[in-house]
């Protein structure tokens, strides 16, 4: 972590997957944004939807 061109690349790199939590809140508006399912397999089903749209947002803009 001494060399400061390989922190600034790591550091784009989080900005870039922190700047999708922004946009996956504001898509994320059913039921509040509430994981509503008991079994795993149904809120993987529902977080995969969410991940659906927003790389739909993403490559739209």
């Amino acid at each position: 972590m001494s060399d400061e061109g390989y922190r600034r690349k790591i550091a784009r790199q989080m900005n870039k997957g922190e700047s999708l939590h922004s946009p996956r809140r504001q898509l994320h508006y059913a039921r509040e944004g509430k994981v509503i399912w008991r079994r795993p397999e149904q809120q993987n089903e529902q977080s995969w939807c969410l991940t659906v749209v927003t790389n739909a947002v993403v490559c739209w803009h």
